[in-house]
């Protein structure tokens, strides 16, 4: 790339796991615990066009599993 242009992947992966109250409670009742998955890539590309004026472009993508929504 140019001086002065850059590209940026980031890569990220998050679980929720339930609280200890909430795993007592599955364990009690013999039941295995369920995990919220957040899978995002993000793509940026970022340019100096002059030293006062710079532009960004970014792009996502998020794959969520979600146990539940609250209400």
């Amino acid at each position: 790339m140019a001086e002065g242009h850059y590209l940026k992947l980031i890569g990220q992966q998050s679980q929720r796991m339930a609280t200890a109250g909430q795993l007592y409670a599955l364990a009690v009742n013999n039941r295995d615990p369920d995990t919220e998955t957040l899978t995002s890539v993000e793509l940026i590309y970022d340019a100096d066009l002059t030293c006062s004026l710079s532009v960004s472009l970014a792009n996502f993508w998020n794959d969520a599993e979600i146990i539940a929504w609250n209400r």
